[in-house]
């Protein structure tokens, strides 16, 4: 268990960041991950770095305390039903940016050494990544100036994979151009919905 510096949250072995006055879940981890040693909270307790027992930095977790999740989404996560998708990195405006979904979040995808970005590569997950499906708008972009970016994503009757019942996770990945086109900037929390 890692604790924030002004006590107010924990991260626990389950992957959960917890707030210690209302005991209410704040975040959690992005899993998986792998090598995971400890969580390094930030001064203001908002922010918190994965690392492993090197130090190295893993992975990055936001959207507790006063800092938006950096992914939301409204809309029924019924088939034939579109679900809208609201990015938030206000600290990387006008960053290229890739939104995906999966129905796993079992393997995730190395990105480099100590780097997993956390859905698996299923065949929703190619889908959602190619730039021709219909059914994804807005998957790939540039943040605005304000760091923010809108898409939307159709249950559609033809989409593999999608039965009742199905778990979509939904996560993005930003990029940092000054340094190298497909250098990683940040990889954002993860949502769940399950298809009704």
């Amino acid at each position: 268990v890692d604790a924030s510096k002004d006590g107010l949250y924990l991260a626990t072995g389950s992957g959960y960041v917890v707030n210690t006055a209302s005991g209410d879940v704040s975040a959690h981890v992005p899993t998986p991950l792998v090598g995971v040693y400890h969580v390094l909270f930030a001064n203001n307790g908002h922010r918190a770095f994965i690392a492993n027992e090197n130090d190295r930095y893993i992975n990055t977790i936001t959207g507790f305390g006063d800092v938006p999740e950096q992914i939301v989404l409204t809309g029924f996560p019924s088939v034939g039903e579109t679900l809208d998708i609201n990015l938030n990195f206000p600290n990387e405006s006008l960053s290229p940016y890739q939104l995906a979904c999966s129905n796993g979040v079992d393997q995730g995808i190395p990105l480099g050494p100590d780097l997993v970005f956390p859905l698996d590569n299923t065949s929703i997950f190619r889908m959602t990544i190619n730039p021709r499906t219909r059914e994804c708008i807005n998957f790939r972009g540039t943040l605005s100036s304000q760091g923010v970016a809108s898409a939307q994503f159709e249950i559609s009757h033809h989409a593999p994979g999608l039965p009742l019942g199905t778990r979509l996770y939904f996560a993005a990945i930003t990029f940092d151009e000054e340094i190298a086109r497909d250098r990683v900037q940040s990889i954002s929390n993860v949502v769940q919905v399950v298809v009704e």
